[in-house]
């Protein structure tokens, strides 16, 4: 047993030797990391000088036996034997003498990691903080606008080329994707995982205040509010937020990153709202400078457990076939292997005439201008580009996307060399407003060579046909099978899909609750198929669902309109009921709730396809398990869009309007 005085002073000693280890290790740290400098710089180990060589062992002699001497922790814990010695964790700002080498750091996300809303990004955005004080050894590839986790995953390789160093490889790669767990993330773990097999890959959790906060009694969230901090915030709970950047989440994301080995880090979440206020700028969307510090120590204490895996020596990898992506959205310029006709480049400015990009896609007032080719709606428009692959190459066009009920954007169909045409509708009814505008689309094969892609507008809207970047990446042809990268391939697009002109619909609400539960799609097929048989070509087919495996397999039946749930915008009709709701049943709350979800998820639903000017009259919605045997107009009324009536037909079917 130690006195209270015998312990302090010990402390005070261990101090000091620890003072003195420090410093010793800043000499041989140097030291080491200067002979390296040479021997890398093409010198042979006999042209550095010996005596130099002799001193440097001789000083990690002295380093370990003064480790050994010190304990490398507290006095008291002198007597416990076989255990690993404490690790001190490091902290900004790091120094020389805490790294025997520069860190290398590659960061791919966002605008928070870019650093948007900062008055100097470059010295207060976190990943230059944990690359500190090497800052010259930190890539931060991340954008100032939300494009998302395809945009990385398809366009790796161009996205790093302005590096110009084919042996340039990264100890750690910081990932943040706000909408990553929806799109294309996956994928790009995986590239990321051949190019830089050895690298530690950390997913940023970077919640955003506003999307996760409601009013204590009201249930009503910021964009009823206003950002006013005199009301009295709670959180939005894990269950009920649709948004998938909850810091609780347990699948997505947090699941991808932990199944090739990376780590996840999350923002720190506090009992109350009010308490996180000062880590965001005044958007309550992107950290503010005590933000990006706080996130930049949490991911520095994570890495200082795990800091031979950060200096060990890593093997460097290829990026496949590889991509050549032409992006133009955020400098506006065209290589000179592509070409266009019928279309206009058109530059954004953040002014008064287009404050709906710059404002939602940045949620700040960052300036924010964008360079975006228009198709001419009174010309077919055309894209020659040059293939310089030897092989055919997957063509993926980024285009911009509506999220306003009312459509905005002209209806597209582009076809590449006489291939089977593809036609886009960019205005979407679910799509969640913070989340990026950028959407894709695999349009055909560019084969070796001269490629045209042409592109008619089949529906004239006050806005142009869009396109942000016209990409050629072997990898998209892989990832067919990705159930989440499937949806590039589904283009998001209805598929040719004409509603029918009697506005007559079918729709499945099929939402997953439990992961877990295993379920029978082959069945579910069938049931979708059988109604398609019984009631076209007079009905309109839809589903609205939320996994992807469900997502995939449903998107391969023909004249069916699936739509996934995730996409939706936040509704508040489902938040002030879930704020209300008191579950009498026994059966599980999720499920019981659930069942009074749907009938809001199928009015949004069609209210929004109504909107769009969709003829609606007839809405019959159909259980996962039930077949339409009789006809459905046996109860035929009118749709009134201000109250909601069922009506049984058999079991587990009803007529909703």
């Amino acid at each position: 047993m130690i006195s209270k005085e015998s312990h302090n002073s010990c402390l005070r000693w261990r101090c000091l030797l620890q003072s003195l280890l420090l410093a010793l290790m800043s000499s041989v740290s140097a030291s080491s990391y200067h002979l390296r400098q040479l021997d890398e710089g093409g010198s042979s180990s006999s042209d550095v000088n010996t005596d130099q060589q002799h001193q440097q062992q001789h000083s990690v002699r002295r380093l370990s036996l003064l480790g050994k001497l010190i304990g490398y922790g507290d006095p008291k814990n002198v007597e416990v034997k076989g255990g690993n010695p404490p690790i001190m964790p490091w902290v900004y700002p790091m120094t020389h003498a805490n790294l025997p080498r520069p860190i290398q750091i590659l960061a791919l996300g966002g605008d928070v990691t870019w650093g948007s809303t900062l008055a100097d990004r470059f010295s207060e955005a976190y990943p230059w903080l944990v690359g500190s004080p090497n800052v010259n050894h930190v890539d931060n590839f991340a954008l100032p606008i939300e494009m998302g986790a395809y945009y990385s995953s398809i366009c790796l390789e161009s996205i790093l080329s302005p590096i110009n160093d084919e042996k340039k490889n990264y100890d750690v790669i910081l990932l943040d994707f706000i909408s990553s767990e929806l799109e294309g993330f996956s994928w790009l773990l995986q590239r990321l995982k051949e190019r830089y097999p050895d690298a530690i890959l950390v997913y940023v959790h970077l919640w955003p205040l506003k999307a996760l906060i409601k009013q204590n009694d009201t249930g009503l969230q910021t964009n009823f509010l206003g950002l006013d901090t005199t009301i009295d915030w709670e959180w939005i709970s894990e269950e009920s937020s649709i948004h998938n950047v909850h810091p609780n989440m347990s699948g997505g994301t947090k699941a991808e990153i932990m199944k090739v080995g990376g780590v996840f880090y999350s923002l720190p979440f506090p009992n109350s709202p009010k308490d996180a206020i000062e880590w965001f700028s005044e958007d309550w969307w992107h950290l503010s400078a005590k933000g990006h510090l706080m996130v930049a120590n949490g991911i520095l204490e994570l890495l200082s457990t795990m800091q031979e895996r950060v200096f060990q020596h890593k093997r460097l990898g290829t990026f496949g076939a590889g991509d050549r992506c032409h992006n133009w959205l955020l400098d506006g310029r065209i290589p000179p292997d592509v070409t266009f006709s019928g279309a206009e480049m058109t530059e954004l400015s953040r002014s008064a005439s287009t404050p709906e990009w710059t404002n939602d896609q940045t949620h700040s007032t960052n300036h924010v201008d964008v360079w975006l080719l228009e198709i001419n709606p009174a010309k077919d428009g055309a894209i020659q580009v040059e293939n310089k692959f030897t092989f055919p190459v997957p063509i993926i066009v980024a285009y911009m996307s509506n999220r306003e009920q009312a459509p905005i954007f002209s209806s597209v169909e582009i076809s590449v060399m006489g291939q089977p045409a593809v036609k886009i509708d960019p205005n979407y009814c679910f799509s969640i407003k913070h989340l990026p505008k950028v959407k894709y689309a695999f349009v055909g094969m560019a084969n070796p060579g001269n490629n045209e892609v042409q592109i008619k507008t089949v529906t004239q809207q006050a806005t142009p046909f869009q396109i942000a970047g016209l990409y050629l990446s072997k990898g998209v042809e892989n990832a067919k099978a990705d159930a989440v990268t499937a949806a590039i391939y589904r283009n998001d697009v209805t598929k040719g899909l004409d509603p029918a002109p009697t506005g007559r619909h079918v729709i499945f609400c099929f939402m997953q609750t439990d992961p877990s539960y295993r379920v029978n799609y082959t069945l579910i097929e069938a049931i979708i198929e059988d109604t398609k048989k019984r009631l076209s070509p007079g009905w309109t087919v839809h589903v609205i669902t939320s996994g992807d495996e469900a997502v995939h397999r449903l998107s391969a039946l023909s004249d069916v309109q699936v739509v996934d749930y995730r996409d939706a915008a936040f509704s508040h009709n489902l938040a002030r009921f879930d704020n209300i709701y008191i579950p009498q049943s026994l059966n599980v709350v999720e499920y019981e709730k659930y069942c009074f979800y749907r009938w809001i998820m199928i009015r949004e639903y069609f209210s929004c396809l109504k909107a769009r000017g969709v003829p609606v009259e007839h809405i019959l919605a159909l259980d996962t398990d039930a077949l339409a045997l009789e006809n459905p107009l046996h109860a035929d009324k009118t749709v009134d869009w201000n109250t909601i009536e069922t009506y049984r037909l058999i079991n587990g079917a009803a007529a909703v309007w």
